[in-house]
């Protein structure tokens, strides 16, 4: 629930310090990613393979920032990877199955412009 406490049945809001409010919610398999009007994202919920983007396969249930993604304009969840676009229009992505030519990354990695 990104409440900080596993099990509690009812949200009480997210247990997180960012700056900005919430602009976009995006849901994954058993994860969850959030968009600040800053730019900022952070992700909660089942990190087995990289969800959180932070560099570890760890969970977490208050929301964590993805460090080194700066100025995004929207994020996006599916299955086990989560994605972000900057405002320039890059992409990164992280998690498994949402970067092409790659297994899995626990960091955001920039997606290339042209895909084979």
């Amino acid at each position: 629930l990104g409440n900080g406490k596993p099990g509690q049945p009812a949200f009480s809001g997210a247990g997180t310090d960012l700056a900005g409010l919430v602009s976009q919610i995006a849901a994954g398999d058993a994860f969850t990613c959030l968009l600040t009007s800053q730019g900022a994202v952070a992700c909660w919920g089942d990190g087995s393979t990289g969800q959180m983007g932070n560099g570890a396969n760890v969970s977490n249930s208050a929301p964590l920032v993805v460090q080194g993604l700066e100025h995004n304009v929207q994020v996006t969840a599916h299955g086990s990877h989560a994605c972000a676009r900057r405002f320039d229009g890059a992409v990164f992505c992280w998690g498994t199955g949402g970067i092409p030519g790659t297994s899995a990354s626990t960091i955001p990695i920039a997606v290339p412009d042209s895909l084979p």
